[in-house]
């Protein structure tokens, strides 16, 4: 199925649901078996991450630290970084053509997010990447994200002395219509099952 993405509040995540042609090389996906993804930070040796395909992505807080959010009665409740992180999210489809978001979630401590890439160009209007990336690609895209909502950090009130993030990311390449619903669902509903969660931080 082809998707258009349009980003719908369901308990402070986002998600899609509207068929269209625009994202059509992105969801030309094999069917194969997935289970929700066990959250690795290795790379596929050889594979070009600026490809077009639909990337599920989670990038955490240095230590793990609840810097974006607390959850209270299974609901987001982001504080003023946390607000950084979730607009800064939405400016990454803003300013680059090819890229578009799907569902996603800034939780207390880390990031969830799914990125469509059309294989289009993603470098448009964006900064160089730096640190050997290559322009365009998930790595990149996701370095200038992360970025992004360090420079901010530093006008709020109370800015974050400490880093905030977590070297590096954790990426799943979702190859079915099936894996794609799966990991929507488990993104929109983080919030209602944070206490289970791996990360969870009381």
């Amino acid at each position: 199925m082809i998707w258009e993405v349009g980003a719908v509040d369901v308990g402070a995540s986002h998600w899609l649901a509207r068929p269209t042609t625009h994202l059509e090389l992105a969801f030309a996906m094999r069917n194969t078996r997935h289970t929700l993804p066990v959250r690795r930070s290795l790379r596929l040796h050889g594979y070009d991450y600026r490809s077009s395909c639909a990337y599920f992505v989670t990038i955490c807080t240095a230590e793990k630290q609840p810097l974006f959010a607390g959850v209270r009665d299974g609901r987001i409740q982001h504080n003023e970084l946390g607000q950084i992180a979730e607009s800064c999210w939405q400016q990454i489809e803003r300013i680059r053509t090819g890229i578009a978001l799907d569902a996603y979630i800034v939780m207390p401590n880390h990031v969830h997010g799914i990125l469509l890439f059309s294989g289009e160009d993603v470098a448009v209007n964006t900064p160089t990447a730096g640190r050997g990336l290559a322009a365009g690609s998930l790595g990149a895209v996701l370095a200038q994200y992360k970025s992004a909502v360090t420079k901010q950090s530093r006008f709020i009130e109370s800015p974050p002395t400490d880093p905030i993030w977590q070297r590096n990311y954790h990426d799943h390449i979702i190859r079915s219509s099936a894996s794609l619903d799966r990991i929507r669902r488990y993104i929109i509903e983080n919030p209602a099952r944070w206490e289970d969660d791996e990360m969870y931080v009381g």
